[in-house]
């Protein structure tokens, strides 16, 4: 009897999950295409979340691509040496 209740705990929770994905989509398509036809307040339509989403997915993305990660890396390595105080001196080698 647990093992029913717990299949349709999950059912549930993995239907929620697709229709705020549904409602995401639906969402972002509109303000997209309105955007494309020249409305400027198409972005009121997009939520701090859904910004927030997609730059997980694209920093996790982008990480994957050797050359873009190594990018990142000195980028994070300029920005602490900036904010620490410290500039970085270029290194002359010979």
């Amino acid at each position: 009897m647990k093992i029913i209740v717990y299949v349709v705990y999950s059912c549930s929770e993995i239907m929620a999950e697709y229709n705020d994905c549904v409602s995401r989509a639906q969402r972002l398509s509109v303000a997209r295409e309105s955007f494309l036809a020249g409305d400027t307040l198409s972005v009121a339509s997009v939520r701090v979340e859904d910004l927030f989403i997609y730059l997980r997915w694209l920093v996790t993305h982008l990480t994957t691509v050797r050359q873009f990660h190594q990018y990142l890396k000195v980028i994070v390595s300029l920005a602490w040496h900036s904010f620490s105080g410290y500039w970085l001196v270029p290194v002359q080698y010979g």
